[in-house]
C-alpha cells in the first residue's frame, strides 16, 4: 500500500470511528429512546427507499466507505409543514433535483434515505454521493407544500474532512431558475436587478429569433435561451440583460403580454416577486407537489384486477376501464380518463390499475365480476392497501349513485343480481315513470321499481328494473311483456340476472363499445412499437370536412396545437382528389417533428383528446412510409 493510500485509509478509519462514537446507537437502546439517528444500512428498510440504486454495502470496505461519507451526503431540511413525511420529502427532492440537473451520480433518484423528526419538523435527507448533497444545498428556501424550507449542513458536518471527499459547494451549472431560485439566494435571491426573465416563448422559436425580438429594444449585454439538456430544444423561456439598463423597464413594459403564436409573453425583472415563483417555475414545483401527492395516495388509488384473459395488455385494460368507469358515472375527478397507469403481471394474469383519485379507485371496486373480453374479472384492493390511512384520503366505498345496471352489475353483487329482479328494456324515451309503473302493475303490485334516468337531463334512458311482491308473477310478466311493440320500440323483459354472463341488450351495447375501443387500441398501438418522429392521429376528420373553406381552418388549428409540443416540421392531412387517383390516409392527420422527443410529447398529450368533439387516437408512424407519401398504414 502506497503512502497516499495509507493516509487515505487512516483518514477513512478515523472518520468511521468518530461516526460510530457519535451516531450509532449503543447496544441496548431502541429507536424510541434515540429516534433521531439510525444505522445507515437500516434506514431504507425503516423509512422507505426512494432510489432503487441505493448503495448496499457487501464488504467491510464498502460499509466503511458508506459510513465515513454519510456526514457529507446528508443535508438538514428544517421548517417542514406538519403534513410532511418521509415519502413526500423523498419524492419532492427527487423531482426537484432532477429538474435543476443536480443528479450527478447517474440515472435514478438522488435520495437514498430519510430520517425525520416529526415533533421538531425537520429531516435528514441522505443522498447517493457528496456532490449531490452539495447541489441540494442550493435549494435553501425552496417552497415545499407552500412553505419555504431551510436546507443546511447537518450538525456533524466537518468541512475539512468533506473537502477530501467531493465538492463542498453546489455546481454552478445548476438550473436553479427552473424552480425560482438563484445561486446563493436562499430562495429570496440577489439576482442582477436588471436581469430580465422572458417566459411564454413558443418552443419552436430559435435562439436567433428570440434574440432579434429582444434586440428591437436595444443591444444585449447578456442572453440565454434555456434549453433541454438532452434534446437541445427550447424550454420556452430565456434571460437577458441590456447594455443600457434604462432599457430594462421599457422592454418589460413593451413586451409583456404580447401574443406570440399560441402563447402570451411574460417579461419582467428576474428578481421581481422572488418569493412568488414565475409561471414556468410554478409549473415545475406543481409537478413535484403532484408527484408527492401521488406517492402518498398511491396505495388507495390502485385496484387489483385478477383473472385477465391471456391476450390482455396494459393498453387494452386501461381503455376498457376508462370506458366502463365513464359509463357507470364513476369518474369524479373531472373530465378525462380515470386510469393513470396499468401494470400487468402476464404470468399470473393480473393487473394493478392506478386511478386518478382515491374516490375513483373506490368506485372501481364496484366492478368486481365485470366481463372483460368475455371473461369475468376480479376487482380487489391491492396488498399494500391501508384502510386506516385511506379513510383520511377519500371515500373507501363505491358511490351509491353509480349506474352499475348499465353494465349488468348491482351494488355489492360481484356480478350477481336478485334472481327475481326484472329488467325491462326498449321503453320509449317519452314514457313517464307513472306510465311504465302502470304497465308493470297490470300483473300485480310491485315491491321495487326503478326507471333509469340520465343524471344530467333527468330523461329516461329507455329501461327500468322492478320486482313483484308476489314472486310467482315474475315469469308471467316476463312471458307476457317480452316482445310487445310499444310505439317504435319492442320491449325486452326478462330476469335481470338471466344469463349473468349474457348482458341485456342495453348492457351489451355499452360493453361492446368498450370492447371496440379495446380492439381499436390494439390496432393503433401495437405492443413494443418504436417511437418515431412522425405521429399519426386517427378519428380526427372525415372526408366531407376536407373542403377548401374548412380544410385550411383545420390545418391551422392542428398546426397551432402541434407546435405546443416541440419543433414541428410539417402537418399533412390527406384529402380526396376528385380529378386524380384514390388518396390513402383520408381521415388521418400526420405530424412530423424534428426529433423523437417532440413526437413523444405530442403523442402522449394528444391521445384521447377531443378534436371537434371526437376523441383522437395517436400513434407513431414509420418515417420511411411518411417520406414516401405512403399514408395507408
Amino acid at each position: 500500500m502506497g503512502g497516499g493510500d495509507a493516509d487515505a485509509f487512516r483518514r477513512v478509519e478515523r472518520v468511521r470511528r468518530e461516526f460510530n462514537r457519535l451516531h450509532i446507537q449503543p447496544q441496548g437502546t431502541t429507536q424510541q429512546s434515540n429516534p433521531f439517528f439510525l444505522e445507515p444500512q437500516a434506514m431504507p428498510q425503516q423509512f422507505g427507499c426512494f432510489n432503487r440504486l441505493v448503495f448496499q454495502p457487501h464488504t467491510t470496505t464498502q460499509l466503511m466507505t458508506r459510513e465515513a461519507t454519510l456526514f457529507t451526503r446528508r443535508v438538514y431540511v428544517g421548517d417542514l409543514p406538519p403534513s410532511a413525511n418521509e415519502q413526500t420529502i423523498g419524492v419532492f427532492f427527487n423531482q426537484v433535483m432532477a429538474v435543476i440537473g443536480g443528479n450527478t451520480a447517474g440515472p435514478g433518484d438522488a435520495v437514498c434515505g430519510i430520517c425525520m423528526n416529526h415533533e421538531q419538523r425537520f429531516a435528514l435527507v441522505e443522498f447517493r454521493m457528496a456532490e449531490e448533497a452539495s447541489n441540494a444545498m442550493a435549494l435553501d428556501g425552496i417552497l415545499f407544500e407552500g412553505v419555504p424550507v431551510k436546507v443546511r449542513r447537518p450538525a456533524d458536518y466537518n468541512l475539512s474532512q468533506a473537502a477530501a471527499m467531493g465538492p463542498t459547494q453546489p455546481s454552478r451549472k445548476l438550473n436553479l431558475a427552473a424552480v425560482g431560485l438563484t445561486a446563493g439566494s436562499a430562495g429570496g435571491g440577489s439576482e442582477d436587478p436588471d436581469r430580465i426573465f422572458v417566459g411564454g416563448l413558443p418552443y419552436y422559436y430559435s435562439e436567433a429569433q428570440v434574440r432579434d425580438l429582444l434586440e428591437c429594444i436595444g443591444p444585449l449585454r447578456g442572453f440565454e435561451l434555456v434549453k433541454d439538456r438532452e434534446t437541445g430544444n427550447s424550454k420556452g423561456y430565456a434571460f437577458c440583460v441590456y447594455m443600457d439598463t434604462t432599457a430594462t423597464d421599457i422592454a418589460c413594459a413593451d413586451l409583456n403580454g404580447i401574443k406570440m403564436g399560441d402563447k402570451i409573453l411574460t417579461v419582467r425583472r428576474a428578481n421581481q416577486s422572488a418569493s412568488q415563483p414565475r409561471p414556468e417555475q410554478e409549473s415545475i414545483l406543481l409537478q413535484a407537489q403532484q408527484q408527492v401527492q401521488l406517492q402518498a395516495t398511491r396505495h388507495a388509488r390502485r385496484v387489483y384486477v385478477g383473472g385477465l384473459p391471456p391476450d390482455a395488455n396494459e393498453q387494452t385494460v386501461a381503455v376498457y376501464f376508462n370506458q366502463i368507469m365513464a359509463a357507470i358515472g364513476g369518474n369524479t375527478a373531472g373530465p378525462g380518463d380515470a386510469v393513470l397507469n396499468v401494470y400487468i403481471n402476464h404470468d399470473k394474469k393480473f393487473a394493478s390499475v392506478e386511478m386518478r383519485s382515491v374516490e375513483e379507485a373506490s368506485n372501481a371496486m364496484a366492478l368486481d365480476g365485470i366481463m372483460f373480453e368475455g371473461v369475468p374479472v376480479k376487482v380487489r384492493r391491492p396488498t399494500d392497501y391501508n384502510p386506516s390511512l385511506a379513510a383520511a384520503l377519500g371515500p373507501s366505498q363505491p358511490s351509491p349513485n353509480l349506474n352499475l345496471a348499465a353494465v349488468g352489475l348491482t351494488a355489492g353483487s360481484g356480478g350477481l343480481e336478485d334472481p327475481d329482479r326484472i329488467f325491462v328494456g326498449g321503453l320509449p324515451y317519452y314514457f313517464t315513470e307513472a306510465q311504465v309503473r302502470e304497465l308493470l302493475e297490470s300483473f300485480g303490485p310491485l315491491r321495487g321499481f326503478d326507471l333509469v334516468k340520465d343524471k344530467e337531463t333527468g330523461n329516461s334512458k329507455g329501461y327500468a328494473f322492478c320486482d313483484y311482491q308476489d314472486l310467482t308473477v315474475t315469469d308471467i310478466a316476463c312471458a307476457a311483456l317480452n316482445g310487445i311493440k310499444m310505439g317504435d320500440k319492442i320491449l325486452t323483459v326478462r330476469r335481470a340476472n338471466q344469463g349473468a354472463s349474457q348482458p341485456t341488450p342495453e348492457q351489451e351495447s355499452i360493453l361492446l363499445q368498450a370492447q371496440q375501443q379495446v380492439q381499436m387500441q390494439k390496432l393503433a398501438h401495437p405492443v413494443g412499437a418504436a417511437p418515431t418522429k412522425v405521429v399519426c392521429l386517427v378519428h380526427v376528420v372525415s372526408a366531407d370536412e376536407l373542403e377548401d373553406e374548412v380544410y385550411e381552418d383545420i390545418m391551422d388549428d392542428m398546426r397551432e396545437e402541434a407546435r405546443r409540443y416541440g419543433n414541428l416540421v410539417k402537418v399533412v392531412i390527406p384529402r380526396p382528389d376528385p380529378s386524380g387517383p384514390p388518396v390513402t390516409g383520408v381521415g388521418k392527420v400526420f405530424l412530423e417533428y424534428a426529433d423523437v422527443y417532440s413526437a413523444t410529447r405530442a403523442k402522449m398529450a394528444l391521445h384521447g383528446r377531443k378534436f371537434d368533439g371526437k376523441p383522437m387516437v395517436a400513434n407513431y408512424y414509420p418515417e420511411l412510409k411518411f417520406a414516401n407519401l405512403d399514408f395507408d398504414g
